[in-house]
Protein backbone atom coordinates (compact mmCIF):
# COMPACT_ATOMS: atom_id res chain seq x y z
CA UNK A 1 0.00 0.00 0.00
CA UNK A 2 2.55 2.50 1.11
CA UNK A 3 4.28 1.90 -2.59
CA UNK A 4 0.90 3.24 -4.35
CA UNK A 5 0.27 5.81 -1.86
CA UNK A 6 4.09 7.13 -2.97
CA UNK A 7 4.10 6.26 -6.40
CA UNK A 8 7.15 3.63 -6.40
CA UNK A 9 7.26 1.61 -9.24
CA UNK A 10 9.26 -0.95 -8.03
CA UNK A 11 11.32 -1.43 -11.33
CA UNK A 12 14.48 -0.86 -9.87
CA UNK A 13 16.52 -4.26 -9.30
CA UNK A 14 19.51 -2.20 -7.45
CA UNK A 15 21.01 -4.11 -5.01
CA UNK A 16 20.67 -2.20 -1.47
CA UNK A 17 23.08 0.25 -0.20
CA UNK A 18 24.92 0.98 2.86
CA UNK A 19 21.83 2.55 4.61
CA UNK A 20 20.39 -0.72 5.50
CA UNK A 21 23.47 -1.80 7.42
CA UNK A 22 22.91 1.28 9.22
CA UNK A 23 19.58 1.83 10.16
CA UNK A 24 20.63 5.11 11.92
CA UNK A 25 21.38 6.64 9.02
CA UNK A 26 17.96 5.91 7.74
CA UNK A 27 16.90 7.38 10.71
CA UNK A 28 18.47 10.38 10.57
CA UNK A 29 17.43 10.82 6.95
CA UNK A 30 13.46 10.77 8.23
CA UNK A 31 13.99 13.45 10.71
CA UNK A 32 15.59 15.77 8.35
CA UNK A 33 12.59 15.02 6.39
CA UNK A 34 10.23 15.41 8.87
CA UNK A 35 11.79 18.28 9.92
CA UNK A 36 11.50 20.15 6.64
CA UNK A 37 7.64 19.45 6.23
CA UNK A 38 7.52 21.00 10.26
CA UNK A 39 9.21 24.31 8.85
CA UNK A 40 7.05 24.48 5.72
CA UNK A 41 4.01 23.77 6.79
CA UNK A 42 3.58 19.98 5.27
CA UNK A 43 3.39 20.88 1.54
CA UNK A 44 3.25 18.74 -0.96
CA UNK A 45 6.46 17.59 -2.85
CA UNK A 46 7.41 15.96 -5.71
CA UNK A 47 9.85 13.55 -5.44
CA UNK A 48 9.95 12.22 -9.26
CA UNK A 49 7.75 12.93 -12.04
CA UNK A 50 6.09 9.90 -11.34
CA UNK A 51 5.88 9.93 -7.75
CA UNK A 52 5.11 12.74 -5.07
CA UNK A 53 4.55 13.29 -1.39
CA UNK A 54 1.26 14.12 -0.34
CA UNK A 55 1.08 17.58 1.52
CA UNK A 56 -0.36 17.04 5.47
CA UNK A 57 1.50 15.93 8.12
CA UNK A 58 -0.14 12.59 8.14
CA UNK A 59 1.45 11.80 5.12
CA UNK A 60 5.03 13.42 5.73
CA UNK A 61 4.85 10.72 9.13
CA UNK A 62 4.03 7.73 7.18
CA UNK A 63 6.40 8.47 4.36
CA UNK A 64 9.26 9.13 7.38
CA UNK A 65 8.11 6.10 8.75
CA UNK A 66 8.65 3.96 5.79
CA UNK A 67 12.36 5.64 5.06
CA UNK A 68 13.61 5.08 8.37
CA UNK A 69 12.78 1.50 8.03
CA UNK A 70 15.03 -0.91 6.66
CA UNK A 71 13.93 -4.21 4.88
CA UNK A 72 15.10 -7.46 4.85
CA UNK A 73 13.53 -8.55 1.27
CA UNK A 74 16.34 -7.19 -1.40
CA UNK A 75 13.80 -5.64 -3.89
CA UNK A 76 11.79 -3.89 -1.29
CA UNK A 77 14.81 -2.35 0.27
CA UNK A 78 16.21 -1.28 -3.12
CA UNK A 79 12.80 0.26 -3.54
CA UNK A 80 13.09 2.17 -0.15
CA UNK A 81 16.69 3.44 -1.14
CA UNK A 82 15.42 4.49 -4.54
CA UNK A 83 13.01 6.28 -2.71
CA UNK A 84 15.24 8.39 -0.05
CA UNK A 85 17.77 9.18 -2.53
CA UNK A 86 14.62 10.87 -4.27
CA UNK A 87 13.51 12.54 -1.15
CA UNK A 88 17.20 13.54 -0.48
CA UNK A 89 17.30 15.25 -3.91
CA UNK A 90 13.89 17.00 -3.68
CA UNK A 91 14.86 18.60 0.03
CA UNK A 92 18.05 19.84 -1.57
CA UNK A 93 16.31 21.35 -4.48
CA UNK A 94 13.23 22.69 -2.56
CA UNK A 95 16.24 24.49 -0.39
CA UNK A 96 18.36 25.57 -3.44
CA UNK A 97 15.28 27.02 -4.78
CA UNK A 98 14.58 28.97 -1.45
CA UNK A 99 18.01 29.84 -1.30
CA UNK A 100 17.95 31.57 -4.69
CA UNK A 101 14.67 33.24 -3.81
Amino acid sequence: MEAALFGQRGESTEAPETAAAHPDAAQAQAQRLLDFGQRHSWPEMRLAPWAKLPSGEFNWRRFAQYLASPSKVPLVEAGRQKMMRLAQSALEAWERKQACS
